[in-house]
């Protein structure tokens, strides 16, 4: 039995001689209809490698599962027991535990990640839309995530101009998607704060030194308050070079006139978003003297420009 490959679809084990009760014996689990296993997938790249041995004819990763494999922001991140959505052509269905199926593989566009075929970020936004548990916030950090992999906005324009299902509240989202985000809580900060009064800030504005050096990055921007918006993943706590070099950049943009408000998942936690949009609005006081320093735009984040 040690010999036994961690993956064994029914056929191959027929065709070598193996009863299903050897292989109840084994200790190999049944993980789908027709395929045996060293155990139960963990990862998403793992639940796709099962699926792959049990799926035959043409296939690609789609809906929830091409947007996180794409690196796109998701909903949330796959679990062991939730499904595997492919999408297969109109004239097939897949019927199988563990496997969302979706029809129209032969109208979408596929690429390779890593060897797996997934539908293009376009189509994997198209698919998130019929999900009924899919929310506005849901697709506005999707499609901020999609204009920052370099997705085009005339493609979510278009999507929203067709008429499917999902299209009225991808048009709602629209009205709220920017150019910029470099993650999905920097897209939460940001329709926090606007959702709750607050000016719209800028994203991704450089302030450069007399020397031309660049002095830091801000997530988002105020000019008029001469105020940044940062969030805070884990990262800039636990590494500690990069715990250092925001301390310094943060006294050096604070010489300069520029002050920044960092923020963590905390902050964005329901009981805590009313303190952090009162932090932010007590500290847009208009400045009383220029701040030094040039600012770089290095992103138009401008709203869409929507047809509707």
């Amino acid at each position: 039995m040690d010999e036994l490959p961690r993956h064994l679809t029914s056929g191959e084990a027929r065709r070598r001689g193996i009863t299903r009760a050897t292989l109840t014996a084994s200790g190999l689990v049944r993980t789908h209809h027709g395929l045996w296993a060293a155990d139960v997938p963990h990862s998403l790249t793992e639940a796709i490698t099962h699926v792959a041995r049990v799926i035959r004819g043409r296939w690609a990763l789609c809906g929830w599962s091409a947007v996180e494999l794409l690196g796109l922001p998701e909903r949330s991140s796959w679990q062991p027991g939730d499904p595997v959505h492919v999408c297969v052509p109109t004239a097939r269905r897949v019927r199988r535990d563990g496997v969302v199926s979706h029809k129209g593989l032969e109208r979408r566009r596929v690429v390779d990640v890593g060897g797996i075929p997934v539908v293009a970020g376009i189509w994997a936004v198209a698919d998130v839309l019929t999900d009924p548990l899919v929310t506005h916030d849901d697709l506005v950090r999707l499609c901020d995530g999609y204009l920052h992999l370099g997705g085009p906005a005339d493609s979510l324009l278009a999507l929203a101009s067709l008429d499917r299902r999902g299209v009225r509240q991808l048009r709602a989202a629209l009205h709220d998607v920017r150019r910029g985000a470099e993650s999905p809580r920097e897209t939460d900060l940001r329709v926090l704060l606007t959702r709750a009064g607050l000016p719209e800030p800028e994203q991704q504005v450089r302030l450069v030194g007399a020397d031309g050096a660049t002095v830091c990055r801000f997530d988002l921007y105020w000019e008029e308050f001469a105020l940044g918006g940062e969030f805070d993943g884990d990262g800039h706590r636990t590494e500690r070079r990069r715990w250092r070099g925001d301390r310094r950049t943060d006294r050096q943009a604070l010489l300069l006139g520029h002050r920044r408000l960092r923020v963590t998942s905390d902050d964005l936690e329901p009981g805590r978003l009313h303190e952090t949009v009162e932090d932010f609005r007590t500290s847009m006081v208009p400045v009383s003297m220029p701040p030094r320093g040039r600012l770089v735009r290095t992103v138009d984040s401008s709203p869409l420009d929507l047809p509707w």
